[in-house]
């Protein structure tokens, strides 16, 4: 069974894929109302909890960024 370690300076869950909050509004310079705002309209992907700790997937943030530089 392989553990997952998390930093938690950064949020980041270093063999599972996932990001907090704060990570994310660095990947993504918004504030965290705005991700909050765009979940709850369905305007991004939303999160899932993990230990009790709500994290989004960095393959599907990553997926969110480039579409959004298509549509662009």
């Amino acid at each position: 069974m392989q553990t997952s370690i998390t930093t938690p300076s950064v949020g980041l869950s270093i063999d599972s894929g996932y990001i907090r909050l704060s990570t994310l509004v660095q990947k993504i310079p918004v504030n965290k109302a705005t991700i909050w705002r765009w979940v709850r309209d369905g305007k991004f992907v939303a999160p899932i909890k993990l230990n009790g700790i709500l994290m989004w997937s960095t393959q599907e943030v990553d997926a969110w960024i480039q579409q959004q530089k298509e549509v662009q």
